[in-house]
Order: C-alpha cells, then structure tokens, then sequence
C-alpha cells in the first residue's frame, strides 16, 4: 500500500530472469482512505530470495503487507534489508 496511484513496483523472482511489473492498483477507502492498494497474485512462486521495488519521484508513505497461502507457512520468514 503507498500514497500514489503512480508508484511503479518491480518484483524479481529468486532466478533473476522472472520480473513482475503487473500489479493491479485499488483505491483504499475506509481506513487508510488516500492510499492505494497494489496486488498481485503469483501462484507457483519460485524457492528462494525475492525482491520487491517501489519507485516513485517524489517521497511517500508505504506499507507492506504479504499474505502466504500454503502448507510451509511456518518455514516462511522475512528479511528486512
């Protein structure tokens, strides 16, 4: 979730060769009203270390939030860098 609807997000995949630029944006409302919300859904995601990309010329606030939906949920960790 950013501040602009203009955010430009780049996911790369663990083998470096699979990007994702396609993320469907969604006006918030409700709570964090003025946000915008950025989606996208990967249904085999590669084993290894992702990356995610935000760009945008001017600064804003984000959020982050990343839902899993599998059996290894509780192999799964997050590093912050």
């Amino acid at each position: 979730m950013s501040s602009s609807p203009s955010t430009r997000l780049a996911l790369d995949s663990p083998d470096e060769k699979t990007d994702y630029h396609s993320f469907k944006t969604i006006k918030a409302d409700g709570f964090f009203k003025g946000a915008y919300h950025h989606q996208i859904v990967i249904p085999k995601p590669q084993k290894g270390k992702w990356s995610l990309n935000a760009l945008n010329s001017s600064g804003e606030a984000y959020f982050l939030n990343i839902a899993y939906l599998s059996a290894d949920n509780d192999a799964i960790s997050l590093a912050n860098q």
